[in-house]
C-alpha cells in the first residue's frame, strides 16, 4: 500500500505543478520522501485502505496541512506557508505536523476534499446556456454533490470572455478563463428554484465550515481564495436548499415532483469519482426514469463536468425529450482553461 500511496502523491504533485501550484507540489514532494524513508507520514496514513488516487488521499493531506497553517494551530507551518522558505525547516515542520494534531487528521482523512472550485461554473456555462436557449422556460436546478452550493448559484455570477460577457452584469464576482472557441449562446436565464444534495453538505454561513473549504484551496493561489470568499457571500444571500442525502435516493424523491412548464437541469462537477458503483447506478436509474417522462413542456437536461477517461475533463450534456447527448467543452479541473466545442 505504501508504494500505491507514493505513486498517488507523485501523480498529485505533478497535477499541482501543472495547475500553477508549485508550493503544494513541493509539500507533496517532501511527504513522498518521508513515505519512502519510513518517516512519520507512514504511521499517519497507516489506516488508509482505499484507492489513494480515487480517494484523493494526497488532497486530504494537503488540505489538513493548509488548515493547520491557516488557523495557526501549527505555528511552524504558519510561518512557512507560503512563500516557500528554508526547505529544511519546511520538511521538519511537515514531519512534526504529521506526528501531532490527531483530531484534525481524523477529520481531514475521513472524508473526500470539497474544493468547491467556483470557476467550474465557467466550464459548464455553455451547457447551461445551450439548454436555456433550447427551452426558454423558468429553470429549476438540481445539483448532486453540491457541497456548499457555490456552483449551484452559477447564474448569480458574471462571466467575462475574450470578446463577450454573460451572466449577472452587476455581480460582485466576475469569472474569467483562458477561453477558446466561439462565444457561448445567449439565452434568458430565470432560476426559480435551486436545490442540491451532498452526503456531507457544508453550511457556508458557518465560519468554521468556510475555513475548511479554504483549506482545500492550494496555499499559493490567493486568487482562488478570493473567489471562494466572494462566492460564499453570494451563496449565503441566496441560501439554496442543500440536504444531507445520497444522490440516488435524493433524485428518486425530487425528480418525480418537478414542475410542468419548467426546465429541470441536473448537474454535477468533479464528484463522480467519489461515488461507489451502487450510488452511480441509482443516479443513472433516477435520471433515466425522469428522461422517459420528459416533454417539451417539461424538458430535462443532465450536465456533468467530469474526467473523460483519458486524463482530461469534459462537459457533457443530455437533453430530453429529444434524447441528444453532446460534448460541449473540455477544460482543466479548476476551469483555468476552457475550450468550447459547440
Amino acid at each position: 500500500m505504501r508504494t500505491q500511496i507514493i505513486d498517488a502523491f507523485r501523480l498529485q504533485a505533478d497535477w499541482c505543478r501543472n495547475l500553477d501550484s508549485p508550493f503544494t507540489g513541493v509539500v507533496l514532494d517532501h511527504l513522498i520522501a518521508d513515505l519512502s524513508d519510513g518517516g512519520p507520514t507512514v504511521q499517519r496514513l497507516s489506516g488508509w485502505s482505499g484507492d489513494p488516487v480515487a480517494g484523493a488521499l494526497a488532497l486530504r493531506v494537503a488540505g489538513g496541512l493548509h488548515h493547520l497553517a491557516r488557523t495557526g494551530l501549527d505555528p511552524a507551518l504558519a510561518n512557512l506557508y507560503p512563500p516557500l522558505g528554508d526547505e529544511g525547516r519546511l520538511k521538519a515542520a511537515l514531519q512534526a505536523a504529521m506526528t501531532s494534531h490527531d483530531a484534525i487528521w481524523a477529520e481531514f482523512l475521513s472524508g473526500p476534499p470539497q474544493t468547491n472550485e467556483v470557476r467550474r461554473s465557467m466550464a459548464m456555462l455553455p451547457a447551461f446556456l445551450t439548454a436555456a436557449a433550447a427551452y426558454p422556460l423558468p429553470i429549476d436546478l438540481y445539483e448532486i454533490g453540491a457541497s456548499a452550493g457555490l456552483n449551484l448559484c452559477w447564474d448569480r455570477y458574471r462571466y467575462q470572455g475574450p470578446d463577450w460577457v454573460r451572466g449577472e452584469g452587476d455581480s460582485p464576482l466576475t469569472l474569467t478563463t483562458d477561453w477558446s472557441g466561439p462565444p457561448p449562446p445567449e439565452a434568458p436565464v430565470e432560476v426559480t428554484h435551486r436545490q442540491g444534495c451532498d452526503v456531507l453538505p457544508i453550511d457556508i454561513t458557518d465560519p468554521g465550515a468556510l475555513e475548511r473549504l479554504a483549506a482545500y484551496i492550494w496555499a499559493d493561489q490567493p486568487e482562488r481564495l478570493a473567489r471562494l470568499f466572494t462566492a460564499a457571500e453570494i451563496v449565503a444571500d441566496e441560501a439554496p436548499e442543500i440536504v444531507a442525502q445520497d444522490a440516488g435516493s435524493w433524485l428518486a424523491e425530487r425528480l418525480p415532483a418537478r414542475k410542468p412548464g419548467h426546465l429541470a437541469i441536473i448537474f454535477h462537477s468533479v464528484m463522480w469519482q467519489y461515488l461507489p458503483g451502487a450510488a452511480r447506478t441509482a443516479v443513472q436509474t433516477s435520471i433515466a426514469k425522469a428522461a422517459a417522462e420528459a416533454s417539451k413542456d417539461q424538458p430535462l437536461a443532465y450536465v456533468r463536468f467530469e474526467q473523460d477517461g483519458a486524463g482530461g475533463y469534459e462537459v457533457l450534456m443530455n437533453l430530453w425529450p429529444e434524447g441528444t447527448m453532446r460534448r460541449l467543452a473540455v477544460a482543466d479541473p479548476h476551469g483555468r482553461k476552457v475550450r468550447y466545442t459547440p
